[in-house]
Order: C-alpha cells, then sequence, then structure tokens
C-alpha cells in the first residue's frame, strides 16, 4: 500500500486541529516520482503519470499544513523491486541512488512554503510472517514473542538504509516506526492488549498506525 497522505487526513490531527485532508494514492506505485517501477506489471503501468499528477494536485493546495509521503520502501530497499529513470539499467544499487536523488529534490517539486514534509519510515511488517506465526501461536496458547524477534532487526536494517538515503539538508523529517512498536528494542509486538498490530503479513493494522500519530503532531 503505497501512497501520498497530506498530513491532514490522519482522523486524529484533523479533529484536533480543525485541519481538511486529502489521500493521493495508487495500488503499487511507490510516490517516487519520474521513476519506472519494476517488474513492470498491469498494476504498475501508469505509476510514472499518476506520481506527476499527484505532485501538481498537492502543488495546487491552497495553504498546504504538511504533507506525509508513505509507501512501501523495504521493496526497494531490499532488492524486491527496481527503479529506472531511462538513463541506466535498473539495479539495485541504482535504485537507491534514484531514491536518494528524488528525496532530496522532494522539495524542489513543489510551491515553496512553511509546510512540514514528512517522510514515513520502515514499518515492521513482512517477510517473515510474523502475523501468521503469531496467530498460531495465540491459538495454541504459546508464547508469541518469538514469533517478532528478527521483525526488529529486519526492520532496523532497513530504517538504516531509508536514513542513509535521506539528505540531512533536504528539510525532510523521517518517522521512525520502531520505538513506537518495538519500545523494548528486542522484538516488535504483534498485539497491543488485545489488538493486533498487524493487519496481516503486509501491513500494519489501524490501531497501529494511530499509535504513531502522536509523532506526526509532534513534528508538526
Amino acid at each position: 500500500m503505497l501512497r501520498y497522505l497530506i498530513v491532514q487526513s490522519r482522523a486524529e490531527i484533523a479533529d484536533a486541529n480543525g485541519y481538511a485532508g486529502l489521500i493521493i494514492t495508487k495500488a503499487g506505485c511507490a510516490p517516487i516520482p519520474d521513476t519506472t517501477m519494476l517488474p513492470n506489471s498491469e498494476m504498475r503501468r501508469d505509476c510514472r503519470q499518476f506520481n506527476s499528477e499527484a505532485i501538481e494536485r498537492v502543488a495546487a493546495i491552497p495553504k498546504l499544513k504538511g504533507l506525509i509521503v508513505a509507501g512501501n520502501w523495504r521493496t526497494y530497499l531490499s532488492g524486491g523491486g527496481l527503479l529506472t529513470d531511462g538513463d541506466e539499467v535498473a539495479s539495485p544499487d541504482g535504485t537507491q541512488r534514484i531514491m536518494a536523488d528524488r528525496f532530496s529534490r522532494m522539495r524542489e517539486q513543489l510551491p515553496p512554503g512553511g509546510y512540514k514534509l514528512i517522510l514515513m519510515g520502515i514499518a515492521p511488517t513482512g517477510e517473515n510472517k510474523a502475523f501468521s506465526c503469531a496467530s498460531r501461536a495465540a491459538y495454541r496458547n504459546m508464547d508469541f514473542r518469538n514469533c517478532s524477534s528478527d521483525l526488529y532487526s529486519d526492520t532496523l536494517f532497513y530504517q538504516k538504509d531509508l536514513e542513509g538515503l535521506v539528505d540531512k539538508n533536504s528539510k525532510i523529517d523521517l518517522v521512525d516506526y520502531l520505538p513506537v512498536m518495538c519500545p523494548d528494542q528486542k522484538y516488535c509486538a504483534v498485539y497491543n492488549g488485545r489488538n493486533a498490530n498487524f493487519l496481516d503479513d503486509s501491513h500494519i493494522s489501524a490501531h497501529a498506525a494511530k499509535s504513531v500519530v502522536s509523532t506526526i503532531e509532534h513534528l508538526l
């Protein structure tokens, strides 16, 4: 689920501050402008045009307070997906160079102003099937914490990679999910009380997403 999110679209922030919000999203399209996303698929076919139109739409918003850019960065940091700008053969190293370049130029493509540009980091989801493991463990009344022990280290690895791509002079605030969802720095909680932190093994739950709202509010 890759998306441009206007900061005000978070219901909790909107309710507290009286903001209006807008979500611009297309499945399969990472919010990385001026790139072709590989491997080719029907879902990714129009991503380049979509991202250009999304930037134009955001740039036209009067009195913009903030912009959240959220995407499945792990796909491109891990080599599961590749990016090309048309000038070179797609490769993992080239993909990371393109990401760093687009992040550094993101503000240049938007109108000047005092709004906040916030980049959501690596959400602790995924490939190790932590959610499925925890569901089975809970059904069997077993300790499910070990299901997500490697989820912390995996997420930390890619978060550090992402931090390395975001230029400190780009005036982008990077949000880290780990202090919120993995506070003891050993494992990422699959459940928070009775609430699951994961919708499935590819997405965090709405409950978990709400847990980072205070972090975003602080940045605003």
